[in-house]
């Protein structure tokens, strides 16, 4: 916290720079300013109210004394003192909270057109001005202005310094994320692809080409375009075990999303395979009591679930059970094996048991934070509401739907949940037709 008395002394001495300013003693006023400045950037930080303050006075001085026009015409004292002042002063409006975008903006304007006349529009300088007001036209959210400085900024880094640069390739993925923000996904991988081919031909067995295949795919995935994400997951797993091993972390984590790619196109053979590539790695890597381990388990049962194996993903979760038994805390590897279990329960029909096994995985996940504990609630709620209408217990049935329509809102994150609110929409909607047949 800065000193009062400091803030007051500096106060007073910028008023009386001001009253010299009024007063046409301009140099005695630049000097005092810019002492006061230097003072407040060591102080107080560059962003502080008193730092702006000092630095917009000095700006004004530079106007009022000719200085702006002598930094024109590349005067070096001149020169080099204006262009500080004016980073010190885009940089303090950056650094503000909030911050002073719209002065931000007006200020890398300012550099830019000094840079450009006196260095050159594809000077290094100019360029990196270019390469700010971009970021201050993302935040302002004036989008199309971003991308088309964007667009023009890595033609000049092309034609200056070549794609194959790492300062071209890092314009190129600004733009890619500018693209995915405003969810223009289309632009969004078209631009990625440019990128990818341009490190690919730099260095294809660099990590970083292999990740930015790796981005695509999870840029197709919002499309929902699977075949293009599954070659790309091939690739992705294939390269990072070429160069990296088969039990490599990397290696892992590209099969794992190669078994998403699978389960959302219901190839479930593919799918159990890829999963079983992943256990086996983890049992050497980690052991059988690892919670990687049993969280990949857990995830082959729900494929077997989804294929209608239900009897090999019954012996997968008890045996993830049995192992989990072996260390009394609650925790949420158990919590979601017994979950899973329930949903192999309520897709054999045998909603009773399913009802225990959900509500048991409600108790042992009171630990378990965020959204996944109310998604065991709407898997209980609609299993009693599933064998409530077994039974006609219509009035029953559908206050469960309810409940587990109401969770099931509230948390519209899983694609799954999303899924199972159609399904409590029409189970709902189903019930309340009976209920009316029979009151009638």
């Amino acid at each position: 916290m800065s000193d009062p008395a400091d803030c007051n002394l500096v106060i007073s001495r910028n008023n009386l720079a001001c009253l010299w300013e009024k007063m046409n003693r301009h140099e005695e006023a630049a000097d005092l300013f810019s002492s006061l400045l230097e003072v407040c950037i060591e102080r107080y930080e560059i962003w502080h109210y008193l730092s702006c303050t000092i630095m917009s006075n000095l700006y004004d001085n530079y106007e009022k004394k000719g200085a702006k026009e002598k930094a024109w015409r590349r005067q070096e004292k001149y020169y080099d003192d204006f262009v500080d002042l004016l980073q010190r002063l885009r940089y303090s409006y950056s650094a503000q909270n909030p911050p002073q975008l719209e002065a931000e903006h007006k200020t890398c304007t300012e550099l830019i057109k000094l840079r450009s006349q006196l260095d050159g529009p594809e000077s290094t300088t100019t360029l990196n001005e270019i390469r700010h007001l971009v970021v201050c036209l993302r935040r302002l959210k004036r989008f199309e202005e971003a991308i088309e400085m964007q667009d023009q900024l890595i033609e000049a880094r092309k034609a200056t310094i070549g794609k194959a640069n790492e300062i071209t390739l890092g314009n190129m993925s600004y733009l890619a994320k500018i693209y995915e923000e405003i969810t223009d996904w289309p632009k969004a991988i078209e631009a990625s692809r440019e990128l990818y081919l341009a490190r690919r031909n730099m260095d294809p067995d660099s990590p970083k080409t292999i990740t930015q295949a790796s981005h695509i795919a999870a840029l197709y995935v919002k499309l929902e375009k699977w075949d293009l994400v599954i070659d790309l997951r091939k690739y992705e797993a294939d390269e990072w075990r070429r160069i990296e091993g088969a039990d490599s972390q990397n290696a892992l984590i590209a099969l794992r999303s190669l078994v998403d790619g699978f389960e959302s196109t219901q190839r479930y053979t593919e799918a159990r395979q890829s999963m079983d590539e992943i256990i086996k790695a983890q049992l050497r890597i980690f052991g059988p009591s690892h919670a990687d381990t049993l969280e990949a388990q857990r995830i082959k049962a729900r494929i077997c679930r989804k294929a209608g194996d239900f009897d090999e993903a019954q012996q997968v979760l008890d045996q993830v059970l049995s192992t989990r038994s072996q260390f009394p805390a609650k925790d949420a590897t158990r919590c979601f094996a017994l979950a899973s279990l329930g949903g192999v329960y309520m897709a054999r029909g045998r909603l009773p048991r399913a009802i225990e096994l959900f509500r048991e995985a409600w108790i042992e996940g009171e630990t378990v934070q965020g959204g996944e504990h109310q998604v065991i609630l709407a898997h209980l709620a609609m299993a009693i509401a599933r064998d409530c209408d077994a039974t006609q217990r219509w009035k029953d049935a559908e206050d469960a739907v309810d409940k587990a329509l109401m969770v099931g809102r509230a948390q519209q994150t899983s694609p799954a949940l999303l899924k199972q609110i159609g399904e409590c929409e029409k189970l709902l909607s189903e019930v309340r037709r009976k209920r009316g047949d029979i009151e009638s």
